[in-house]
């Protein structure tokens, strides 16, 4: 019986995405040493949020990426220092600061990017294409069901 437990645990959509989330940022992390790219996943979220839609408030980024704000200026300090963001207060209020790429900002992308897309293409490697469209397909109306949850 205990063993039944223990795979109704280890079978749950929690516990599986939980492990293939830390799993996935421990490969890109070792990924991004291994080319001597000094950036963590949770810079790269906010990377990626940034060259969708650049300017977004340090608060919207915070959202986005799921991190408190203090976590989130950690990781935007690197960002700086490596001169791929910079943060300039907002015109309307001072208080608001916008975060903006730089010209090698904006370079990083194509290179990061490619280094993603390796990175995908070795942990779906042997999987069927039509059940990875409907692996996000399912992980996306999920992610929009607890959206609606969390709202509540």
């Amino acid at each position: 019986m205990e063993i039944d437990k223990q795979q109704a645990i280890t079978n749950s959509f929690g516990y599986l995405m939980g492990k293939g989330l830390r799993m996935m940022r421990a490969l890109l992390d070792r990924k991004f040493r291994e080319k001597e790219m000094d950036i963590s996943m949770e810079q790269y979220v906010v990377m990626v949020h940034l060259w969708q839609k650049d300017g977004l408030k340090q608060q919207e980024l915070a959202n986005f990426a799921g991190k408190d704000k203090t976590t989130l200026a950690r990781g935007l300090n690197l960002l700086e220092k490596h001169n791929w963001v910079v943060r300039i207060p907002d015109q309307l209020d001072k208080r608001i600061k916008r975060i903006f790429l730089t010209h090698k900002g904006r370079e990083m992308e194509e290179v990061i990017l490619k280094n993603v897309s390796e990175m995908s293409g070795e942990i779906t490697k042997g999987i069927d294409p039509e059940k990875i469209k409907i692996c996000k397909e399912v992980l996306k109306k999920m992610h929009e069901n607890m959206e609606k949850q969390l709202a509540v």
